[in-house]
């Protein structure tokens, strides 16, 4: 199954790369559905879906400051969110939540 991901992102004042350019992205995932099925399945696609989110977030400058971090990290985390709403599945939201300690929705 391909699932593709709309996702709002932050834009900042300054002229930042890759997604953080735009107010909304599109992140191209594929999984099966047959990896959620199992604790490793889930463990390893969420894996995934993070590295995939931090790539498209990612401002790519050695030096980043502060801001440009808070940026990131809440890019990150809003297109974590629609991601996890995109995928529906109770198992993933519920690895995210125990890594994390935030409850998805």
């Amino acid at each position: 199954m391909k699932t593709l991901i709309t996702a709002i992102a932050l834009t900042s004042l300054i002229a930042p790369p890759a997604a953080l350019a735009q107010d909304k992205f599109q992140i191209d995932f594929s999984y099966d559905k047959a990896e959620l099925m199992s604790a490793d399945g889930t463990e390893a696609l969420y894996k995934r879906l993070q590295d995939e989110i931090r790539d498209a977030c990612d401002l790519t400058s050695s030096r980043k400051g502060l801001k440009m971090r808070q940026l990131e990290n809440a890019c990150v985390n809003d297109t974590t969110e629609t991601a996890l709403r995109s995928i529906s599945s109770s198992r993933l939201t519920a690895y995210h939540q125990s890594m994390t300690g935030v409850a998805a929705g």
